[in-house]
């Protein structure tokens, strides 16, 4: 059984990088998650969410002080 294409993983990456708060990275990880990725994509993911998520506000908006 041939293996499926790759996604292009940039546009998420880009997605992430721009988040300016939590909320919205759960939003686009919510999206991210039923596609079909390789486990090195996902993974891929996960250490920029990871690096990102606790530098970012928990609120809806960035700013608000939560």
């Amino acid at each position: 059984m041939a293996e499926p294409a790759l996604l292009d993983l940039s546009p998420w990456l880009e997605r992430i990088s721009r988040a300016k708060t939590q909320k919205e990275i759960y939003d686009i990880l919510d999206e991210f998650k039923p596609l079909a990725w390789n486990d090195d994509q996902r993974s891929t993911i996960a250490k920029l969410y990871m690096r990102r998520i606790a530098d970012l506000p928990v609120g809806d908006t960035a700013g608000s002080g939560q």
